[in-house]
């Protein structure tokens, strides 16, 4: 399995800290989804999965280079029919706000703990996110790998790759499962179903759970992914030819 963080995100948020631009365009995470499959010549087919931001990045890598995926899984991918970015524009600000700073990890878990946001969190997630998800300043306090001025420039500065996307899903041709939480604020029950409408092969699963659907129910997430490698493998080898279970296809996330 690959996996890798966007160029504001995670590691990649550090390496990249001094030349990050004061604006994102989504579009950009596709073409380095293209870039670090041919640099690192992951053999096909690959199965393609992404939460939110990174599940539109999957789609938008395969829309822009057809056949690059033999199937995609995405969880709550932020795609749009129109332009809704007013609608959301106040839950994104917000987070120029939040706290970022705090004198280790341990008060950061702490304080995390407290907060509504991470309530619905699985406890794994949350220590993994303490762990991963901050790094340690000079001054010895710790920080997010993601600023908090990158968060809003990720979701604030240009939606126009939300609603394009949503408008070319139809052109893959890739069969594409779409995982939901039925108590999501982003991908409510109506929304969901168009999504897959604009879909040639589409499946949908709904999960009890927020937006947040990975750090929320990860075991849940993870059966669902081994169902839909397995599902894949079943359909796409034959049984002569098939590989064991050492011997899965490559998967790339971005979750």
């Amino acid at each position: 399995m690959w996996t890798l963080d966007c160029s504001n995100h995670g590691d990649s948020a550090i390496l990249n800290q001094d030349i990050l631009p004061d604006k994102f365009v989504w579009s950009d995470c596709a073409r380095d989804i293209l870039q670090l499959i041919d640099e690192a010549k992951i053999q096909k087919p690959i199965i393609g999965i992404g939460h939110s931001f990174g599940g539109t990045s999957m789609l938008m890598a395969e829309i822009f280079c057809p056949g690059t995926f033999a199937s995609i899984l995405v969880i709550e991918p932020v795609i749009r029919p129109t332009d809704i970015i007013k609608e959301f524009a106040l839950q994104v600000t917000i987070v120029t706000k939040r706290r970022d700073r705090w004198a280790d990890r341990e008060a950061a878990h702490a304080n995390f703990s407290k907060s509504k946001f991470f309530q619905s969190w699985d406890p794994e997630m949350l220590n993994l996110y303490v762990k991963y998800g901050l790094y340690e300043l000079p001054s010895g306090e710790v920080t997010l790998k993601c600023s908090k001025n990158q968060e809003f420039y990720t979701f604030f500065y240009d939606p126009s790759d939300q609603y394009s996307t949503f408008h070319q899903m139809s052109k893959i041709q890739c069969p594409i499962l779409f995982v939901v939480g039925n108590r999501s604020n982003f991908d409510y029950q109506d929304l969901a179903l168009h999504k897959i409408s604009q879909c040639q092969r589409s499946e949908l699963i709904s999960v009890d759970a927020g937006h947040l659907v990975p750090m929320e129910k990860p075991a849940q997430v993870a059966y669902i992914i081994e169902y839909f490698a397995r599902k894949f493998m079943r359909n796409n080898i034959s049984q002569k030819n098939q590989p064991d279970d050492n011997n899965l296809r490559p998967v790339l996330a971005m979750l």
